[in-house]
C-alpha cells in the first residue's frame, strides 16, 4: 500500500524577509491606533472659537486628547526602543560606527516616524491647552473690567 501523499512546505523565498515579531507587534499597534491619530489631527486642524462656552469645551477635549496621546507616546517610545535593540548591528572590524548608526536609523524609520507624529501631536495639544487657558483668563479679565 502506497504512503499517503504529504504536503511539503516550500522553502522561504530569500527575497522576502522572515517574520519579525518585534516589527509585527509594532505594525499591529500602529494599525490599531491609526484612526485615532487621524481623529486627533482633524481635531487639531479646527480653529479655536471666540465663544467662551465653545472654547471651554475645546480645551476639555484637548486635555482629554493630550492624556491619550501621552499614553500612546509612551507605547510608541517602547516600540522604538525595542526595534533599536533588535536591529542594532554588532560592532565589527568591517563596520564603522557611522555605518551602524545609518543602518539602525534606516531599520527603525517607521517606528521613529510614528513616534514623532504622536510626539508632535502631544506637544501641539499641550500648546493649545496653554493658549486656550490664556485666552480664557483674558476673556474673564475683560468681563470683570466691563462690569
Amino acid at each position: 500500500m502506497p504512503a499517503p501523499e504529504q504536503e511539503v512546505e516550500a522553502p522561504p523565498d530569500p527575497k522576502e524577509p522572515l517574520s519579525d515579531p518585534v516589527r509585527d507587534s509594532f505594525v499591529k499597534f500602529r494599525q490599531a491606533h491609526q484612526d485615532e491619530i487621524l481623529r486627533v489631527q482633524t481635531f487639531m486642524a479646527k480653529p479655536l472659537s471666540d465663544n467662551p462656552a465653545i472654547l471651554n469645551e475645546q480645551v476639555r477635549q484637548a486635555e482629554a486628547w493630550y492624556g491619550r496621546m501621552t499614553t500612546l507616546l509612551a507605547w510608541a517610545n517602547s516600540y522604538l526602543k525595542l526595534a533599536e535593540e533588535d536591529k542594532l548591528v554588532p560592532k565589527g572590524k568591517d563596520v564603522t560606527d557611522l555605518d551602524r548608526e545609518k543602518t539602525l536609523a534606516a531599520a527603525v524609520a517607521e517606528e521613529r516616524r510614528f513616534r514623532d507624529v504622536i510626539e508632535g501631536l502631544a506637544e501641539s495639544i499641550d500648546k493649545r491647552v496653554s493658549l486656550v487657558q490664556s485666552m480664557m483668563r483674558a476673556i474673564n479679565a475683560e468681563g470683570r473690567m466691563g462690569t
